[in-house]
C-alpha cells in the first residue's frame, strides 16, 4: 500500500475516520466540525463528507489548509506521515506491505568509507560551471575522495553504496563514473527525505538530483543510468509513503524507455511525467534557464494521459495483422510440447485447467511453470492453497533434475532457475528480482483466501518483481460456495478486470462435477466445471487433463492426455497424448523419458537416486 492508496481508502470510510481521529467533532450538514487536530471543541477546523472534496479538511482559525485525511491522522496523532500510513492501515485491517517468499535473497556488502570534506565550487570548477552550489553539495553530503568526486548513497545514517567521478582532464575526454561493487541497487538521494515527505522528483542521474533540489524540490536519483531497473524492488518501501512522484528522467530514447518501465510499476495514479522540451536532461534546464526554468517544467508536469482512447484509423495495422498475416503473438507463451503449437497463453488472458480428482492436473501445470520460467525466461506468481510450499517445489524440483531424489547440489541448481538464475548460481551478479532474470514467487498460504486480498498480493508481484503468468490453485481455494453463483460471476469479473488491467495471463484450476456411476474413462470437458458455468464462459481458454487409469503397466499406449477445450483468440482446439514418467513427475510426447532441465539432456541410466550411481 502506497500512500495515494491508504488515503483513498479512508476516504472510502470518511465518516468513520473522522469519527475515530476527532470524537469529540459533529455532523453538520456535510462536514464534520470541531475546534483543531487535536479534536478540541469549537467549528474551525471541517473536513468534507461527501462530493469531490470528500476527505479534504482545514482549520480556518489556524489558516491551516489541511490536506487529506491521511495528513488528518498525522496531524490529529502528532506522528510522521509515514507512521501514520502504517497506523492507517492497521486500522483499515489491511497489510501495510503483503510478504512474498523467495528461494533466495541476495546479500550486499556495504562500502568501507568516510565522509570527507564538503566539495565547493573553489575546490572543483566542475559544479561551478553546472551552477551547483556548495549549500547544495553539503545538503547531499556530496564529498571529495582521492582524486574523485563521490556521491555517497545513505540510508538510516549507513552509507551503502558510493559512486565515484572523475571529471574529464580536456574536452575530448568524457567524464568516468564507477560505483563500489556488489552495493544495493538503490536510489541516490534518501538522506535528504523525512517520514512526512509527500512529494519527490526522481532523476536519471546524480548531477539532474542536485539541478532539481536546488529549484527548490527533494530529489532521488537512479544509481545505473535508464536500463537497469533492480531498484524498485529495494526502494519499494520506501517509496510508499509519496502521493505524488515526478518522474525527471533524460530527454532521450532510454529516458522515455525508462518511464515506460518505471511509470506502471510505481503507480501511474500518483506520478507525473517532467518534460524537459528543448533541453536534454535538469541540469542543462538549469545552466541555460536557472531555477525558474526548472520550476516552471516541473509544475506543467502531467500525468500520462490514457493510450486506450484512439481514432478508428490507429487500428490499420492491426487489422491488417489479422487478416492478412499469420497471428505470431510475440508475447504469448508456449506449452512444452509439439502438438499444441497451435495454442498459447497470451497476455491477458484466462486458462482454465480441469480435470478429476487425482488425473495430475496441478502436477501438468507445475511441469509447464518449469517450462515457462527456465526456457521462456518468464516470471511466475503461485498460490497454491491446497500444497504446502515445500512439497510444491520438492516435485518441481523432480520435474527439473529427472530425478525423485538428486544429489543436493543438484537440487540446489534446479532452485536457483527456478529463481531466475542461471545454471551457474549467478545471482550476485543480476540480483534476486533483477529485470535480466526469471524466476518464481510463491504467495505462501496453506488454506483458503480471500479474492480481493490475493489480488492485492498479485499486483504487488507484477508492480515491483514484473512477474507476467500467476497461478491460482485452486478455486475453491477462494472460497466461494458452489451455489453462490453471483458471487462467482463477481469472483471471475476481478480476475478478469486483473488480467486485462496488469496484461498478464492467469492459470486457473478449477475440478470438474464427479461424472455418473463414478466412470473416469471418458474425459471431462469445459461444461463439467464445477460451478457457475462463468467460470469457463469468461475463460479465454479450457485446458482439461486426463490421465488413462484403464492401463495397468507401462505400454506403448499413452498415460494421459491434454485437451483444449476452448481458445478464443484461435480456431485451433489440439490435443497431445502424453507419457507420464512418475520418478521424476515429468510429461512428454512420444516416450516416457527423464530429461535434466539443468543441461537439458536426456537421462538414460535406470536410477531413480541419483546418489544410487555413486
Amino acid at each position: 500500500m502506497d500512500a495515494k492508496q491508504v488515503s483513498d481508502l479512508l476516504t472510502q470510510n470518511v465518516l468513520n475516520v473522522v469519527s475515530h481521529l476527532l470524537p469529540n467533532g459533529q455532523k453538520v450538514n456535510d462536514n464534520w466540525v470541531c475546534g483543531n487536530v487535536h479534536g478540541q471543541a469549537g467549528k474551525s477546523l471541517k473536513v468534507a463528507l461527501s462530493g469531490k472534496k470528500a476527505g479534504l479538511w482545514r482549520d480556518f482559525a489556524t489558516n491551516d489548509k489541511g490536506g487529506d485525511l491521511l495528513d488528518l491522522w498525522s496531524a490529529s496523532r502528532n506522528i510522521t506521515l509515514k507512521a501514520a500510513m502504517q497506523e492507517a492501515c492497521k486500522w483499515l485491517n489491511v497489510d501495510y506491505s503483503p510478504k512474498l517468499s523467495t528461494p533466495h535473497k541476495k546479500s550486499f556488502k556495504k562500502p568501507v568509507f568516510k565522509i570527507d570534506n564538503v566539495i565547493t565550487p573553489t575546490v572543483s570548477d566542475y559544479f561551478d560551471k553546472r551552477r551547483i552550489s556548495a549549500k547544495t553539495l553539503k545538503y547531499y553530503s556530496v564529498c571529495v575522495f582521492k582524486n574523485d568526486i563521490a556521491f555517497p548513497f545513505i540510508i538510516d545514517d549507513e552509507v551503502v553504496n558510493v559512486k565515484y567521478l572523475t571529471p574529464r582532464k580536456t574536452p575530448q575526454c568524457k567524464n568516468s563514473w564507477r560505483q563500489e561493487k556488489n552495493a544495493m541497487p538503490c536510489l541516490f538521494g534518501w538522506h535528504v527525505v523525512n517520514d512526512n515527505d509527500q512529494v519527490i522528483v526522481i532523476t536519471e542521474g546524480e548531477i539532474d538530483a542536485l539541478s532539481v533540489y536546488q529549484s527548490g524540490y527533494k530529489a532521488l536519483s537512479l544509481p545505473s543510468g535508464a536500463n537497469n531497473f533492480e531498484w524498485i524492488a529495494y526502494d519499494w518501501e520506501r517509496l510508499r509513503q509519496f502521493k505524488t512522484i515526478y518522474l525527471a528522467f533524460d530527454n532521450d530514447e532510454a529516458g522515455l524507455r525508462a518511464i515506460d518501465e518505471v511509470l506502471p510499476r510505481l503507480g501511474e495514479y500518483r506520478c507525473k511525467i517532467v518534460n524537459w522540451l528543448n533541453f536534454k536532461d535538469a541540469n542543462e534546464c538549469l545552466y541555460i534557464e536557472g531555477e525558474e526554468g526548472i520550476q516552471e517544467k516541473i509544475n506543467n508536469a502531467d500525468f500520462r494521459k490514457p493510450k486506450n482512447l484512439k481514432n478508428a484509423i490507429e487500428y490499420l495495422e492491426i487489422i491488417q495483422n489479422e487478416f492478412y498475416v499469420k497471428d505470431h503473438h510475440s508475447d504469448a507463451n508456449l506449452t512444452p510440447f509439439r502438438a499444441m503449437q497451435n495454442f498459447s497463453f497470451r497476455m491477458s488472458q484466462l486458462t482454465v485447467w480441469t480435470g478429476y480428482s487425482g488425473h495430475g492436473k496441478s502436477q501438468l501445470l507445475g511441469f509447464c511453470i518449469c517450462d515457462l520460467i527456465i526456457r521462456q525466461n518468464q516470471r511466475v506468481c503461485i498460490f497454491s492453497g491446497e500444497m504446502r510450499t515445500p512439497k510444491l517445489l520438492m516435485r518441481m524440483i523432480r520435474q527439473i533434475t529427472g530425478y525423485e531424489h538428486p544429489h543436493f547440489e543438484k537440487a540446489k541448481n534446479a532452485l536457483t532457475l527456478l529463481s531466475g538464475f542461471n545454471e551457474n548460481n549467478d545471482f550476485n551478479k543480476h540480483g534476486f528480482d533483477s529485470a535480466e532474470s526469471g524466476g518464481l514467487w510463491i504467495y505462501d498460504i496453506d488454506g483458503k483466501v480471500c479474492i480481493d486480498r490475493l489480488l492485492e498480493v498479485f499486483i504487488y508481484a507484477k508492480k515491483r518483481f514484473n512477474c507476467r503468468h500467476f497461478i491460482v490453485d485452486s478455486w475453491v481455494m477462494l472460497g466461494i460456495s458452489e451455489t453462490d453463483t453471483d458471487k462467482q460471476i463477481m469472483v471471475m469479473e476481478k480476475i478478469r478486470g486483473f488480467k486485462s488491467a496488469f496484461n498478464v495471463h492467469i492459470h486457473l484450476v478449477a475440478h470438474p462435477r464427479k461424472p455418473a456411476n463414478g466412470d473416469e474413462s471418458i474425459p471431462p470437458n469445459k461444461h463439467d466445471v464445477r460451478g457457475s458455468v462463468s467460470i469457463t464462459d469468461l475463460a479465454d481458454n479450457v485446458l482439461v487433463v486426463w490421465r488413462n487409469r484403464d492401463k495397468t503397466e507401462f505400454t506403448n499406449e499413452p498415460d494421459a492426455k491434454l485437451i483444449c477445450h476452448k481458445q478464443r483468440e484461435s480456431d485451433h482446439e489440439p490435443m497431445v497424448n502424453l507419457f507420464y514418467e512418475p520418478a521424476s513427475c515429468q510429461y512428454h510426447e512420444f516416450k516416457r523419458k527423464r530429461i535434466c532441465f539443468i543441461d537439458n539432456k536426456e537421462i538414460i541410466d535406470t536410477k531413480q537416486n541419483e546418489f544410487d550411481l555413486i
